[in-house]
């Protein structure tokens, strides 16, 4: 006894535990009969609850029914007061938050039925009158777009349960009503309604759970509805049989008295006869079963608001309805010698091949595409087909032009917005930078271009009151005359960098010697010398003899313009050491230039700040006049000339700029000043004596300048102060050789 004690105490507890780790999962029930519904004793039935109990024993799980409407049950789901609802049709809407099953537990569509007073015999007569369709049900959202696309409007009256739209028809409450074929076949006797025959939109419906939750339930019920849909004696098709046909067994062909038969040929006679005549009942039966259901297959082919389209293995078409007509404009027997590549455009062939291949192989496929009509109009349809067997395809096609029209419209209005919004990005970026450099220049105009005018008018007043000491006036003549060149350039750098904004450069091609823009930047040093004096500071050219005679074709004053403003940049922030220029060729087609000095060198942190317009240095602002355009300009040249600039720069250690531009194809061009006219030049030069020239200038001051400056070169010197005074000198002096012109004159403009 004390050793069969402790084996007892152990069994308990096992068995205790085995109950308490059961797992309890909670499921929607609502009445859809035969697949679930709550019976008379209040108890949930139906080949559904015979499934899930079947996987509960085999899982060691506990199914729970919660029920209520079927509208109940998908607020419960995402509530989650319940863990699993049945039977849900997938919608994308859907899918955002619930997780769907991948294998179905059937396939049913949406079917019309009515009573025996009603004049609804088809879909027309529809119009106006009261249909009960079940809350959240896909078979009533299906049936009001289809109604919808027909132009017509009913009254729909919702319900909780398709028991309650089959009571209200029968009870004459409502004119119709919306089940789906499943409840409909099982309950119309029983309620005793009428089917129409109007049918509609086949589709799954499916296992579902909230989204993130019980997906491994999910994925556990998938497994044995794949297996068991397969296997014909599985609990699933035999319960599901059980339920929609009686009880499950094989029709006895003898009866039991059999036995006596054998016994006497009497017996065996009538025994034969009664097993003739009950075969020949079983047989009339089964044959009119078959025929009642292809009479209603029938009525909904024929009467469906879809096309539908039979094809056999090689894609020509077998059979067709009265939509599918009315939808491609061809007779039933032009489409029946046609095959399915006939009704699609050429661009779409080739994906209507692959997705026949797919339904062959899948058995069941969905996509839109474009078809097109009799008449050439090109449509959209919505298909879903599915093989019947090796040698019959059938498909559902559903007309979504108009749809597919405001998708095309909505998404060329959407990509037209935003291409307003990126030009409307880009001209308010645009703008920004235009205020910037307008903001920087009346900043630059307030300090750098005063600053040379406050010294030219205050040497200028105290050159007037001086009298004696020559070289004092010197000194300030000079001042005056660095100071204006200072504010020549500071107004001639605004323009050129307008010019370089506004896209307005204009090229002047031509040859250019490697030997003349190394004289040239010699000559940059001295006058940069001239002006600010360093006696520590030396120039080097470092280039190669051979280098020296190589001939680029390039815009000679651009390029020039690029080393004056690297040089000049060189020298204003090198106060002892060495500015050297170098020069090399690559593969013939690059030339390169490279400026390095000693100075004081750049911060990596201000390395890009410096080639924007009206951005100096610290060291610069303080100590050196400059309106921060010179490297914007080299920059904004280099790019025009399709050339490439790069910097490399230490604090104290000095800086380089090193840039190359395109050598040009030098062999097939010439010169932009031809030999002929360089000829004429010079001899035009040595004849220039006593030559006659007109200065035309509003402006009393600058005449005053030009006269003087023609009057010592000993030439003649005529006037005009307006453009019409201009063409009256010229008409009555035909000896002119120069015009002097203001390009900005009062009156008509004549140059």
């Amino acid at each position: 006894m004390n050793k069969i004690f402790p084996l007892i105490i152990i069994f308990a507890l096992s068995f205790a535990m085995q109950a308490f780790s059961q797992r309890v999962v909670r499921v929607g029930a609502f009445n859809f009969y035969p697949a679930i519904f709550q019976d008379k004793d209040l108890t949930i039935k139906g080949f559904y609850v015979d499934a899930l109990s079947e996987i509960g024993k085999k899982e060691n799980i506990v199914f729970e029914y919660v029920y209520g409407s079927w509208s109940q049950g998908l607020e419960r789901l995402q509530n989650e007061e319940i863990d699993i609802m049945p039977s849900v049709a997938y919608f994308p809407e859907r899918a955002q938050v619930m997780h769907f099953a991948e294998v179905p537990l059937l396939t049913v569509w949406g079917e019309l039925y009515t009573h025996s007073e009603t004049n609804i015999h088809g879909i027309l007569d529809i119009k106006n009158h009261r249909i009960a369709i079940m809350k959240s049900d896909a078979n009533a959202l299906n049936f009001i777009e289809k109604i919808k696309d027909f132009g017509m409007q009913c009254n729909y009256v919702e319900m909780n349960s398709f028991d309650e739209i089959f009571s209200a028809i029968k009870s004459k409450k409502v004119d119709a009503g919306v089940v789906n074929n499943t409840y409909g076949a099982a309950k119309n006797s029983e309620y005793k309604v009428i089917p129409t025959g109007i049918v509609f939109n086949p589709f799954d419906i499916y296992f579902a759970s909230k989204k993130n939750k019980n997906e491994d339930i999910i994925q556990l019920l998938d497994k044995y509805l794949l297996k068991w849909k397969n296997q014909k004696e599985s609990v699933y098709n035999l319960s599901r049989n059980k339920w929609s046909h009686g009880t499950v067994g094989q029709i006895e062909v003898f009866p039991q008295w059999l036995e006596t038969f054998l016994w006497g040929i009497a017996a065996a006679i009538i025994l034969a006869l009664a097993f003739i005549i009950l075969l020949k009942i079983q047989v009339g039966k089964a044959t009119a079963k078959i025929l009642k259901s292809e009479e209603k297959f029938r009525i909904y082919f024929n009467n469906s608001i879809d096309g539908i389209f039979v094809a056999n293995a090689a894609g020509n078409y077998v059979e067709v309805n009265p939509a599918a007509c009315t939808a491609t404009g061809y007779t039933k027997e032009e489409l029946l010698t046609m095959n399915i590549h006939k009704l699609h455009s050429e661009e779409t062939l080739e994906t209507i091949k692959l997705h026949f291949d797919n339904l062959k192989l899948h058995g069941k496929i969905s996509f839109e595409t474009i078809y097109k009509t009799k008449l050439g109009e090109r449509r959209w349809w919505s298909l879903q087909a599915l093989k019947l067997s090796e040698e019959a395809y059938i498909g559902f096609a559903k007309d979504i032009t108009e749809r597919k029209i405001s998708e095309i419209a909505l998404l060329k209005k959407t990509i037209e917005i935003e291409k307003q919004n990126s030009e409307l990005i880009i001209a308010k970026l645009k703008a920004e930078e235009s205020d910037r450099l307008k903001t920087a220049f009346l900043q630059n105009l307030s300090h750098e271009i005063r600053t040379p005018l406050n010294a030219i008018m205050g040497f200028s007043s105290l050159l007037s009151n001086m009298s004696g000491d020559t070289k004092k006036k010197k000194e300030f003549a000079k001042i005056i005359n660095d100071k204006g060149d200072d504010l020549v350039q500071i107004v001639n750098e605004v323009l050129e960098i307008a010019k370089i904004v506004s896209n307005q450069l204009i090229a002047c091609y031509g040859k250019l010697s490697v030997c003349s823009l190394l004289a040239y930047s010699e000559k940059v040093f001295e006058k940069l010398q001239l002006k600010e004096p360093k006696p520590l500071v030396r120039f080097n050219n470092v280039v190669s003899d051979e280098l020296s005679v190589f001939e680029i074709y390039t815009d000679s004053s651009k390029l020039q313009r690029i080393i004056y403003n690297l040089l000049n940049n060189a020298y204003k922030f090198t106060d002892s050491g060495t500015i050297e220029l170098h020069c090399s060729v690559e593969n013939n087609t690059q030339i390169k230039f490279k400026i390095t000095d000693t100075g004081i060198g750049i911060p990596k942190d201000k390395q890009n700040e410096i080639f924007k317009s009206f951005v100096k240095l610290e060291s610069d602002a303080k100590q050196h006049i400059g309106s921060g355009l010179g490297l914007s300009i080299v920059d904004g040249y280099l790019r025009f000339l399709s050339g490439t600039l790069t910097l490399e720069s230490e604090p104290d250690k000095g800086s380089s700029f090193e840039f190359s531009i395109p050598v040009g194809d030098i062999e097939n061009q010439n010169s932009i000043y031809p030999e002929s006219f360089m000829q004429q030049q010079n001899s035009y030069n040595a004849e220039k004596s006593q030559k006659t020239v007109l200065v035309v200038e509003d402006d009393l001051a600058n005449h005053k300048f030009l006269e003087e400056v023609v009057l010592s070169q000993n030439y003649n010197c005529l006037h005009a102060f307006s453009g019409s005074e201009a063409v009256a000198v010229a008409l009555s002096h035909s000896d002119l050789d120069l015009v002097l012109m203001d390009i900005q004159l009062p009156g008509p403009q004549w140059f």
